[in-house]
């Protein structure tokens, strides 16, 4: 495919993982910018040499009668805390269509990427902002992204469409590759519980139902639909790290990026990370901690890992 190109500013103003939170940053128009949901995982991850727009909108995570934003702020050990301590109500609530909007207003060219929709209402909040955007503003081009995932594979999505920028893709011919990309990108989860999977409805209670006192490790993965899939349960982290890669030989996996995301358990991480390398040396891997959403769903010890 040839691209075609467009004449992107040369300077554009950047607040990597953060929130407007200032009249003039809410003033800022940029050609360019990336709006995600805090499935997104983007903690520690560059994206690009030149000034690329990021625009983050948080879930609020509500436990009991308290309610955690998950902004960079967000202390995801307090959560677990209070979580893990007694049996409370807890759930999440995904961003506002008008939360979406104010990011939405903040450039001409905008790619939005979300949590899967078979496990959150953020795409939909994002495409009721859309309309509104474009009803006010035709011109403006957004397109979003379902990524039929959480925390590395949106993640993969949001390097990619920064590198795209950067090469001075069109909209158009951005859309297509972005579209394309997503399909080639897998995301498997490593489990030691799946209590607020399943309280949340994300996975039923049989398919979901792991032996933690007895060691087991839930295995899981992303399925072309978007929706979290329990494929099976082992023993101990070891065997789960082992089933990792042999299910990302089943995928053909030919040494690509890899983001591997954990809630509070770099070890392990690492430990995949060196696994990995061993087999695939040309591999491009970057460790990172889960944010606040993420880490409340694959819980304390939780591996996400996503790949292309």
């Amino acid at each position: 495919m040839r691209h075609g190109h467009i004449n992107k500013k040369s300077e554009i103003t950047v607040r990597v993982f953060g929130y407007p939170n200032s009249k003039t940053e809410r003033r800022l128009c940029i050609e360019w910018n990336i709006v995600a949901d805090s499935g997104c995982d983007l903690r520690g991850i560059k994206l690009g040499d030149k000034k690329i727009k990021i625009t983050k909108i948080p879930f609020s995570i509500f436990v009991e009668n308290i309610e955690y934003m998950d902004n960079p702020r967000f202390n995801v050990g307090d959560m677990l805390h209070r979580i893990e301590k007694q049996d409370i109500h807890t759930h999440t609530a995904c961003p506002s269509p008008a939360a979406w909007k104010e990011a939405f207003d903040q450039g001409d060219h905008i790619f939005a990427i979300t949590l899967s929709s078979k496990v959150s209402g953020s795409y939909n909040s994002a495409q009721v902002a859309a309309a509104m955007v474009q009803e006010e503003d035709p011109e403006k081009k957004i397109h979003i992204l379902d990524s039929g995932s959480a925390g590395p594979g949106p993640s993969l999505l949001a390097i990619r469409a920064a590198e795209l920028m950067e090469e001075g893709v069109s909209f158009a011919d951005a859309v297509m590759e972005l579209e394309d990309y997503k399909q080639k990108i897998h995301t498997m989860y490593g489990l030691s519980s799946f209590n607020n999977l399943i309280k949340n409805g994300r996975v039923s209670k049989v398919a979901g139902f792991v032996a933690g006192k007895l060691g087991l490790c839930g295995i899981g993965e992303a399925s072309p639909q978007g929706e979290i899939l329990v494929q099976g349960k082992v023993r101990g982290s070891g065997k789960m790290l082992a089933a990792f890669l042999e299910r990302m030989e089943e995928l053909d996996f030919q040494g690509g990026k890899v983001l591997i995301s954990h809630c509070e358990n770099q070890t392990l991480a690492k430990k995949l990370k060196e696994m990995i390398l061993k087999q695939w040396p040309q591999a491009e891997i970057l460790i990172m901690p889960a944010a606040g959403v993420c880490s409340y769903y694959v819980e304390r010890k939780g591996l996400i890992v996503g790949f292309d």
